[in-house]
């Protein structure tokens, strides 16, 4: 499976763009609801995985094409695609305006309504009007963070649900964090045995869980347009599709009811709580849908994908009572967040590296307190890294208000409601103690004395890590530190704060046997002095000339993960390819 992350911008062409006259949403909803609901939903699912914009973000130029003509028709899709062309769009369809359309069905349509295919002028409409409606307008405002956070408020929605996924990593990160790296905390005060409690609550193992997920993505993952034509139903899921599993048949009845839901249940829930046009959090939780014929089909592969690699903690975290406990949990979580994060550092550098030397949490010389997360050692360069596993509510991230979002910012990765540091002010004090002229904290086991560029770095867990704007708005507050200035270290160099998702971090760790870490941060600021490009979008003149690599630690730990998978999915073709030497998956 290729796959990667970098970013890619594109433009959709919306009713509003043809018209000049954007829909109200009633006027979208009225349009929509001619409509058979569960023919509107699974249309929308066979576009999402046609298209392959569940993983690979902006969708194919060519393959949108087909699904286009596909769909619309020849006529329609041309008249479409000359629209566009006209108007500098790209594309009519995309995933978050698919599960816009699907949400909204659910909550309008009836039953019985329209076939969408025999009134195709009405589902066009349909089409366009729902890409008038994911844009919140905001105030025009001077104040440079207020400009920045009404930017934010649109673009995390769009570069959540638009980005590519690093899929494979994504898993690697899972299967260690569950495992490996939270049995090495047992002694943690907040440890939580997150794999047994899921276990205990819906009488699956997370092996059992995570591998029918897995099963079940590899039928979207093979699924084509040809097929589709071949057989409009190829992509509902035959009721003897893990028959040849060794999961018995009581366990894949709940694994089917943990993660799907029928259109009324989700009806109510939507009805009860929805924080904007971009929320589509309930389609996380329960990713396939189950008609009224008690069939069932995907509604996005992608949070299928994201319920096999957090489904375990969110199932967990929900059903932990009270906020002191919750807390915890989310706590020992990031910890474990950040022992993994060190691992991949430490492996993704290695011994008698010329051009990075890793060091998991430094301490001061003093009193042995912890400096930050980790510290990296590049030549005469020297990166300060905190990590934070906190993950934003769907309130701030799709409610539409920058106050909201910016409030949530700012305790998760400024200074939290009790005054406590976090994230960038951690790394503004850390940079100000090591760093300043005179009377500097010493590191144990470490000399700064030769550094002559100091780099601030943020990894987020959370996706909104790589938001466009995000960077840049950290780095404005990062600025406002009154501890911390370029002055402050002369004659050392501060560079501007960097802030990167947990994905970017993994893309780039298959780089750190051949190339600085500082030179490449060094690179994605020439390439964007403004910092509001989303890191891996900028052009890279370090990067860019090593061409494409994978990290080689993250393949075997997802490699670990398949075999882990067939010895649970398939115990024995597991052992005998264990005698043979072969691939169990494959050959399963």
């Amino acid at each position: 499976m290729a796959e990667g992350v970098l970013a890619q911008v594109a433009t959709y062409l919306s009713h509003g763009t043809l018209t000049r006259t954007p829909s109200t949403v009633q006027e979208f909803r009225d349009a929509l609801r001619q409509f058979g609901r569960d023919q509107i939903v699974y249309l929308c699912s066979a576009i999402n995985i046609l298209l392959g914009s569940w993983l690979n973000g902006v969708p194919d130029e060519a393959a949108h094409a087909s699904v286009l003509k596909t769909v619309f028709g020849e006529r329609a899709a041309e008249k479409l695609m000359q629209e566009a062309k006209v108007r500098d769009a790209a594309f009519v369809f995309h995933r978050e305006q698919l599960l816009l359309i699907a949400k909204e069905a659910i909550l309008v349509c009836p039953e019985n309504g329209m076939n969408p295919f025999q009134h195709v002028a009405d589902l066009i409409r349909v089409f366009l009007m729902a890409n008038d409606h994911l844009y919140v307008p905001n105030i025009e405002t001077a104040d440079f963070e207020r400009k920045l956070l009404n930017l934010l408020v649109n673009v995390v929605p769009s570069f959540e649900y638009s980005g590519k996924h690093a899929f494979s990593n994504a898993v690697a990160r899972a299967h260690l964090m569950y495992g490996r790296f939270s049995d090495e905390l047992k002694g943690d005060v907040d440890y939580v045995d997150v794999r047994g409690h899921f276990q205990r609550l819906i009488d699956l193992t997370a092996a059992e869980f995570m591998g029918l997920c897995f099963g079940l993505l590899s039928k979207y993952l093979n699924a084509s347009l040809q097929s589709f034509v071949a057989d409009p139903n190829s992509l509902f899921l035959d009721d003897t599709y893990y028959q040849q599993t060794a999961v018995s048949s009581e366990k894949i009845s709940k694994f089917r009811k943990e993660v799907s839901a029928r259109p009324d249940e989700l009806k109510k829930v939507f009805e009860k709580r929805l924080m904007g046009p971009s929320d589509f959090t309930l389609f996380r939780a329960k990713p396939m849908y189950e008609t009224r014929a008690n069939t069932l089909f995907c509604i996005d592969p992608r949070f299928l994908a994201e319920k096999l690699e957090t489904g375990p903690f969110w199932r967990t975290l929900f059903a932990v009572p009270g906020k002191e406990k919750k807390d915890a949990l989310l706590a020992f979580w990031g910890r474990v967040f950040e022992a993994y994060v060190n691992w991949l550092l430490t492996e993704s550098v290695g011994s008698n590296n010329s051009h990075n030397s890793f060091v998991a949490s430094p301490r001061y010389e003093s009193d042995d307190t912890e400096v930050c997360d980790g510290l990296l050692l590049c030549g005469s360069d020297v990166v300060f890294l905190e990590y934070k596993g906190a993950v934003f509510t769907a309130q701030s991230k799709y409610g539409g208000s920058p106050e909201k979002l910016g409030a949530e910012i700012h305790d998760k990765l400024i200074q939290n409601p009790e005054g406590k540091r976090k994230g960038i002010e951690q790394l503004a004090e850390a940079i100000r103690r090591t760093c300043r002229r005179n009377d500097a904290d010493r590191i144990a086991g470490l000399d700064l004395s030769h550094v002559k560029r100091v780099f601030p770095l943020l990894v987020v867990r959370d996706g909104i890590g790589e938001a466009p704007m995000l960077n840049a708005l950290l780095n404005h507050k990062f600025d406002e530190v009154p501890n911390l200035s370029f002055k402050t270290i002369r004659p050392k160099i501060l560079t501007p704060l960097f802030c990167i998702s947990a994905d970017t971090l993994e893309y780039i760790s298959a780089y750190l046997k051949d190339v600085s870490l500082g030179d490449i941060l060094d690179a994605r600021y020439r390439g964007n002095k403004g910092m509001g490009g989303p890191f891996l979008a900028i052009d890279n003149d370090v990067l860019e000339p090593l061409g494409e690599k994978r990290s080689e630690v993250l393949q075997q730990a997802f490699h670990e993960f398949t075999k882990s998978l067939a010895a649970t999915l398939f115990p024995k073709e597991a052992a005998l390819a264990e005698l043979t030497g072969t691939d169990a998956v494959s050959e399963a």
